[in-house]
This record gives C-alpha cells, structure tokens and sequence, in this order.
C-alpha cells in the first residue's frame, strides 16, 4: 500500500498499518516459504505475475499492450514536422501501420514484408494510402537472400530462425526471400533520417539495427520500437546486445500500457525470454 497525501492522522495510521501488514506478510513469506520446495508453487505464481505487471509475455492488442500509447505520444512530438518519416519492419498484415496512419496521417511511411501472400494484402488493403511504400524485403544486416521459415498457422511468428523445437509437428515451408539493410535502403532512396522506426523481425530486431550502423552513428534514427521474448533464444541475442549498441545514444525503456517504464542501466535480469516491447528515444531529442 502507498499513501499519498495522508495528512489527516487517522488516514495516515491506516497507510502506515497496511504497509506494515504487506511488510509483515513478504517477511513471513521470505522466513518460511523462501529457498524451500513447499514454496516453489506459490513463487512460481508470484513470479507470473510479476512478469504480468511488467507487461512482459502477454498478447494484448496494441490498444492495450502500449502500443498505441507510444504512437499517440510520437504523433505530439511529431506535430511540428511536415511528413516524418516512419518505418514499420515487419508489418505482417498492416494492423500497427494503419495505427500509424491513424494518428500521423501526415508521415511518409515505408512497411516491410517478406512474405509474398502478406504483401500483397498490404499493397490490396492500403492501395489508398499515397504517402506510403510497402517493400517485399526482409531488412537484415546484409543485402542479399536469406532462407526464412514461414509459418502457415501464425504468420506473424514468421523467422529467419526455425522456431519450431522438439519434434512438434511443423506447419511452415521454407522460403527465400530478398534482404536489404536499412543504410542501403536509406542511401538508395535519399532519405536523410527516421523519425521512428518501429521493428518486429521474430528475433531479427538486433541484426536490423546493424544493419543501422552508419544511420545509427549519425544519430539520423529518433526513436526505435523493438521487441525482445522468447525467439532471441533462437537468434542467440541478448538484452545486453541492444544496451551495448544503443546505450551510449538512446535511453531504453520497457513499453507498459500506460507509458515508458525507463530501463537506465543494464543487469542480467532483464534477461527475460518472453515477448515484450522496449522503446530507445535518442538522448539529444
């Protein structure tokens, strides 16, 4: 319990009363449950939880997830640029590029898809929409072809990485697909810096943004949105990967349904394999 303005001496001794009782009940809880096998269940529980207030592991749509709380905050800070520019990587079916457009109608905005049969849909469902480019490119950190896993039950848990383990019964085909790194891209069609870049590459983020680097070191991308959970197992990539190439430059936060959570030094906890979105905003914006 936190008491906030108690100023009144009764209303004060019931906060003071309910802290000591919450203080009370973790040190029962730490002297007779914890290190000890009867307490396994109950802190396993306890642990869920935690990642649920942390808003890591969940599933919510953008509407709760934190999502659209960041791009409505963008969307103020962007008021004052004619077009800024955007790039959704891995737009799947479009659902966090229309969000965009609904409240920064005025960006120039750049998706990427790798899979054929979702870009089409994309170029179908915003054929409308001038001030967009839909590119059927897997952004990577080199320029070439890449052998991608695509999944035929979930298309958005689509990789570069074969999720799939354990003998579980496989619903994807393997397909090639055309890569291209963000500096190439940028260099190739004279774009001269990202307000924000929005990435969900399946475990792919970290090798999106080396392929940043020169962009990056410019300090020509403003603001980052990537995701970090369960397929960075697969991609062997770290939180500590992203703090040692973004943290001289960025402040990194996690992204909670209500705002930023900011994360102002790296620690081995915030290893947590289960999905989650973080935000880097550029220290000099």
């Amino acid at each position: 319990m936190v008491c906030y303005n108690a100023s009144h001496s009764t209303a004060h001794a019931s906060c003071t009363l309910g802290n000591n009782m919450i203080g009370g009940l973790i040190h029962s809880l730490t002297q007779h449950l914890a290190r000890k096998k009867r307490g396994t269940k109950l802190f396993e529980y306890l642990h869920y939880l935690s990642l649920e207030g942390l808003n890591v592991g969940n599933s919510r749509p953008a509407s709760e997830n934190g999502e659209q709380h960041l791009i409505q905050m963008l969307s103020k800070q962007f008021a004052t640029i004619d077009s800024p520019v955007v790039f959704d990587v891995g737009a799947n079916r479009g659902d966090y590029s229309q969000l965009v457009l609904n409240f920064m109608p005025n960006c120039k905005l750049y998706a990427f898809e790798p899979i054929p049969e979702l870009n089409t849909q994309l170029k179908q469902r915003f054929e409308l929409a001038a001030n967009m480019q839909i590119h059927p490119l897997l952004v990577s950190n080199q320029v070439g072809q890449q052998a991608f896993f695509q999944r035929h039950d979930q298309n958005a848990l689509s990789s570069v990485y074969n999720r799939y383990h354990n003998n579980e019964p496989t619903k994807q085909s393997v397909i090639t697909v055309n890569t291209i790194i963000i500096d190439a891209f940028c260099s190739a069609n004279k774009i001269r810096e990202i307000h924000f870049l929005k990435i969900d590459a399946e475990g792919h983020d970290l090798f999106v943004l080396q392929g940043a680097k020169e962009m990056l070191a410019a300090k020509k991308i403003h603001h980052i949105q990537f995701e970090f959970g369960g397929s960075n197992i697969d991609s062997r990539t770290y939180m500590r990967d992203f703090f040692e190439l973004l943290s001289d430059d960025f402040q990194i936060s996690r992204v909670m349904e209500d705002g930023l959570a900011p994360l102002n030094n790296y620690h081995e906890s915030l290893e947590i394999f289960s999905a989650a979105n973080y935000y880097a905003q550029l220290k000099d914006t």
